[in-house]
């Protein structure tokens, strides 16, 4: 199991195409809270709905590939619906429901061309993090159970246990500073080992493979804002460097990856600063446009 580390000032907004449970833990002593929202979104409590039209770009033809419809009610996550295109065709849709924290708990993603179906349904403990996983797959229903152990209020241990074999698996031990940070994450054969600044920003990411440091990213910051990123892989000599540039009000404005020629641009800020207009380019063509609209 390999967790990438969540930085949350970055702007990636996750489709969600699948109902993913594997990671994300929530190992601190506060509540989380719409675990699906994107991270970037400064939630105004009279916000109702939230919109994402995602296009793509082929042979300069500018195509539908996914929207994302998040319904809110006083600040807080009730349902979510994607539907992803391909070729101007409705490939899959996925449906999910939410706690009163704005927590999922429960997916049913229908692919239309296959005429199937899967559904996840979750059971989550006072912290929120997910106890019991009853998965659906065309009528046939499994279930994963999740035993969680809490120290000083903090996740200290995790594990799924197969309630078909019994069998013990995804078993994972977390580690803290004093300050409550995570520094640690110990899987079976691997680790993720983290390091913070004084403003508990993370600084150092690494992830670790029997002893053997094969991944790690290191981040610098500007004024408490994130400026780069550096990606090392043990499978190139060569980082991948993200650098990200601000406006005068603070707001993210591009990212760039010179490597790639890939650049991110985020345009159309509203009065509570949330982008509206996303640009992704590579090689100096836009590819990807995302229209994010607020009801």
């Amino acid at each position: 199991m390999k967790s990438k580390p969540s930085i949350k000032i970055l702007t990636g907004i996750t489709a969600f195409l699948f109902f993913t449970i594997s990671c994300g833990q929530n190992t601190q002593a506060t509540i989380k809270k719409n675990d699906m929202l994107p991270k970037e979104i400064k939630l105004n409590p009279k916000t109702t709905k939230i919109i994402d039209s995602i296009f793509i770009f082929k042979d300069g033809v500018q195509k539908l590939e996914t929207v994302n419809v998040f319904e809110v009610k006083n600040g807080l996550l009730t349902h979510a619906n994607n539907k992803y295109f391909v070729n101007d065709t409705l490939n899959l849709t996925t449906n999910n429901k939410f706690n009163s924290n704005g927590n999922s708990i429960e997916s049913k993603t229908t692919l239309h061309l296959k005429d199937s179906y899967k559904t996840f349904r979750k059971e989550l403990d006072n912290h929120e993090n997910i106890t019991l996983l009853a998965t659906e797959d065309n009528g046939i229903i499994s279930y994963i159970e999740y035993n969680n152990i809490y120290r000083n209020n903090l996740l200290s241990e995790t594990s799924a246990v197969s309630q078909t074999s019994g069998k013990t698996f995804d078993k994972t031990n977390f580690e803290y500073d004093d300050h409550g940070n995570l520094v640690k994450e110990k899987f079976a054969e691997s680790e993720n080992v983290y390091e913070y600044n004084q403003d508990n920003k993370v600084t150092l990411y690494k992830h670790i493979t029997k002893g053997v440091v094969d991944e790690r990213i290191i981040y610098h910051y500007n004024n408490k804002l994130l400026s780069k990123m550096e990606w090392y892989e043990s499978i190139s000599p060569n980082p991948m460097i993200t650098e990200y540039f601000y406006n005068d009000k603070n707001q993210l404005i591009s990212e760039v990856q010179k490597q790639f020629a890939g650049k991110t641009q985020y345009r159309n800020y509203n009065t509570d600063n949330n982008w509206q207009i996303k640009e992704q380019y590579s090689g100096g063509q836009m590819d990807r446009l995302t229209k994010r609209t607020y009801k």
